[in-house]
């Protein structure tokens, strides 16, 4: 069954829509501000719902930064094969359902100066594993994951990511 004919799903997309504030669905090509979106395609039709979770790009003063959001492996293939030259300084990532963010392939493709886990300590399912954490330590790319860290910040006028505590991850 898709995800999209769930009963929490459309009973969300039901307000959206009976809402007097206009919505859009974004979907590939669409912008958002200094966001461009890379997926999910219209004609996109996951089984899961993180694999049609939003991936974004955009340039920042010359930092590429791409959001991942949950972005599920069936989802992070479909991404890597319509951007095959598709690149990062900094990515940002959350904890898909099933699997883990940022395949090898992709991780591969993207070289990423940073990459920011936006994790939390709990519960615990949305804690990286000790094997991705190993496996991303591994890939000789700087990492944050905000359960350690909490919040991330970029400073425009330097190279560096902070925390909210203003430690200066190096």
């Amino acid at each position: 069954m898709l995800f999209r004919s769930s009963q929490a799903f459309r009973a969300v997309t039901g307000r959206w829509d009976s809402s007097e504030r206009p919505t859009r669905k974004l979907k590939r090509g669409d912008t958002i501000g200094p966001w461009r979106v890379l997926h999910p395609d219209a004609s996109d039709n996951f089984v899961n719902a993180d694999d049609a979770a939003l991936a974004l790009s955009g340039d920042f003063e010359g930092t590429k930064v791409l959001w991942l959001s949950d972005l599920g492996v069936g989802g992070q293939a479909k991404l890597l094969e319509r951007e095959p030259s598709l690149s990062a300084d900094i990515v940002v990532s959350g904890l898909p359902r099933q699997g883990e963010p940022l395949r090898p392939s992709l991780l591969k493709a993207l070289n990423p100066r940073w990459i920011v886990v936006t994790d939390s300590d709990l519960p615990a399912s949305e804690r990286a594993s000790k094997r991705l954490r190993e496996r991303l330590g591994a890939a000789g790319t700087r990492v944050v994951f905000t359960s350690d860290v909490g919040a991330v910040r970029s400073e425009e006028h330097t190279s560096e990511l902070q925390s909210h505590s203003d430690l200066v991850c190096r």
